[in-house]
């Protein structure tokens, strides 16, 4: 709950509002959940990890609409995992219909969610033309790149660009094959990552 009502105020600050709506919804949701979740607590049981090395990715400078969705979809399929062992070691009939019942709703929000997902994959899509792996196709289709950004008319598109970039600069560092191209491709994503922090903290 706490994380979606972050999340909806995260995209309505970045001029998505339908992912704001959303992650409304879905914390609306969980918050009903939290109240039934109350008699389950009382039952000494041991759940299964929370993921909470994703704590710092949901408020991460490369947090795309794809990426948030894809952890909002992990946390559901630990809300079910969750749901479903207090299921199989409830002590009562009551209390195991009760998680069951919840570990199905956290399916149902899964399924929303990777719908969300896929559309989000298809609209980002960062990676359509073959990544760049020498200084010279770098060079070209960085500006290829940056003239997107250029291009964009809106707060929300520029974000979207800079993110989009942010990610392929960085995965042209990962598989360079040189040092140059290596060095070339992390200081561009250094630098749309400032720029990209910049915008979000309204300074430029």
């Amino acid at each position: 709950m706490r994380r979606y009502r972050h999340l909806a105020a995260w995209w309505a600050a970045e001029g998505e509002p339908e992912l704001a709506a959303l992650f409304a919804r879905l914390a609306e949701m969980e918050a009903r959940h939290a109240v039934a979740f109350g008699p389950i607590a009382e039952e000494t049981y041991s759940p299964p990890p929370t993921p909470d090395e994703d704590d710092a990715l949901w408020q991460s400078a490369l947090l795309t609409p794809y990426r948030a969705l894809s952890l909002a979809v992990r946390a559901e399929e630990h809300a079910f995992a969750t749901y479903a062992s207090i299921a199989a070691h409830a002590a009562t009939p009551a209390l195991r219909a009760q998680a069951e019942d919840l570990a199905r709703e956290e399916l149902e929000h899964a399924a929303i969610l990777r719908r969300s997902r896929r559309a989000a994959f298809h609209s980002e899509r960062p990676f359509v033309t073959p990544l760049p792996t020498d200084m010279v196709a770098l060079e070209q289709q960085g500006s290829v790149w940056e003239a997107e950004v250029k291009a964009a008319t809106t707060r929300a598109g520029r974000l979207r660009a800079l993110s989009r970039n942010a990610e392929r600069y960085l995965a042209v560092a990962e598989r360079a094959q040189d040092e140059t191209t290596l060095s070339s491709a992390q200081t561009r994503a250094q630098a749309t990552l400032r720029t990209l922090a910049r915008l979000r903290a309204g300074v430029d």
